[in-house]
């Protein structure tokens, strides 16, 4: 069975890591985790969003995921809809898993205004 469900979400502009609500976060099901899509959003056409990375650790895979996604700087009216950037990956995951998901914005500038949100899509 295929299956997807959101893993965390964010409105955090810190340029460091920073934990999503939702972290940690524990599948439905026993399986693997077979894609990440990582979507960003804004609240206005002020907001900025320029590079977003998402890692996510888990003390059963030993490596991090890491997914990035990169906004379109100002969203000046009319703007057009930001990219949901995919992560394929092969992982497994139990229903005790802690999964830990964090988020930074790779900036020199202070972002404004961000919504992230990730999705798993699972196998199990």
């Amino acid at each position: 069975m295929i299956y997807s469900d959101e893993m965390a979400t964010s409105t955090s502009a810190a340029t460091t890591y920073t934990a999503m609500t939702g972290s940690p976060y524990s599948p439905l099901k026993n399986g693997k985790l077979r894609k990440l899509q990582l979507v960003l959003g804004g609240d206005a056409v002020t907001t900025l969003i320029e590079m977003v990375v998402v890692k996510l650790t888990c003390p059963d895979w030993g490596v991090p995921i890491i997914i990035a996604n990169v906004g379109p700087n100002l969203r000046t009216a009319p703007c057009d809809t930001l990219p949901i950037t995919e992560q394929i990956c092969d992982v497994p995951v139990t229903q005790s898993s802690k999964i830990t998901i964090e988020v930074k914005n790779e900036t020199g500038a202070t972002p404004v205004t961000p919504r992230y949100s990730l999705i798993g899509v699972f196998e199990g």
